[in-house]
């Protein structure tokens, strides 16, 4: 995907995502400006500003909206943005260093190119949890594929082998089951900055310690505990998942226990922490049961 690299920084996601979703609610290229403007206004007048510029600008420019005084923002600050991008990589490594600068001379070009027609926008796409709390949910994972952008960084910071050792020990569980319980739905702001209007779900999940080839009785959870799902250092036995169509469609409904309540009687750490696609939760599964000793 053209400019991905450029976009896997944090400031630059945000802010095209955020400026995608005012698209979304209806609103025109310049009062999506403006409202940009305000939410990082932070950003202006400190070192960050020619990030913030220079995103905004490709960010309209890629969908069809750049107007003429945001393009000059964007133009006048590529240069000063290329030479804090650099100064972030060290000197012996030229070739990162060519291809970056390669990268800000094609948003150059690309900002001064004729543009797309308007891209069109839905509105936002909401999904609603289908099941309620207490319900006993079994998955099948899927094949774990290398993430090439991960296995770049990987190869370059010596962890390629690493990575690698931990596909295979993912795949062990492909075309297993696992199951797990739905412990809370929470409401979420699907725009962050507009609160109260557009509500979407989250599930928080907990996995079971067990895995199989084909879907079991609901009861076998009678004598199984959950496992922890590691990620970094903290050691979370739940995580959220984000609702989707394939994660609707993956999941199947076992079982709804409508007593249970959302702290079970047992050590349980809630992190709070943003959702994931259910293809990352299928290998978050797979690494717990795996490191558990939980073998297919």
């Amino acid at each position: 995907m053209q400019f991905q690299k450029f976009f896997n920084e944090d400031d630059a996601a945000d802010i095209r995502r955020d400026y995608r979703d005012l698209i979304s609610m209806g609103k025109t290229s310049e009062e999506a400006e403006t409202k940009i403007s305000e939410l990082y206004s932070d950003m202006i007048g400190t070192d960050l500003e020619p990030m913030f510029w220079v995103s905004l600008a490709l960010s309209a420019w890629q969908v069809g909206r750049l107007s003429e005084s945001l393009k000059e923002r964007g133009l006048s600050q590529i240069d000063n943005l290329v030479k804090k991008y650099i100064e972030t990589i060290p000197p012996e490594n030229k070739k990162e260093i060519e291809n970056s600068k390669t990268m800000f001379e094609n948003i150059r070009v690309s900002l001064l190119s004729l543009q797309i027609d308007p891209v069109k926008f839905k509105g936002p796409q909401l999904y609603r949890s289908p099941w309620p709390v207490g319900s006993l949910l079994a998955l099948q994972i899927s094949e774990s594929k290398p993430n090439l952008a991960y296995l770049k960084v990987a190869k370059k910071n010596g962890w390629e082998e690493d990575y690698l050792k931990q596909l295979e020990n993912e795949n062990l569980y492909r075309n297993k089951y696992v199951l797990l319980r739905i412990l809370k739905v929470a409401e979420h702001n699907y725009i962050r900055f507009i609160k109260n209007q557009y509500i979407q779900d989250f599930i928080l999940l907990s996995l079971y310690g067990w895995v199989g080839k084909e879907i079991p009785s609901p009861k076998i959870v009678e004598n199984l505990n959950y496992v922890k799902m590691s990620d970094g250092k903290n050691l979370w036995h739940c995580k959220n998942l984000e609702i989707t169509p394939l994660a609707i469609k993956k999941m199947i409904l076992l079982d709804i226990n409508k007593d249970l309540k959302y702290m079970p009687p047992y050590e349980f750490i809630d992190h709070g922490g943003a959702s994931i696609d259910i293809i990352s939760m299928e290998n978050v599964c797979a690494k717990a049961l795996f490191d558990k000793g939980i073998l297919p």
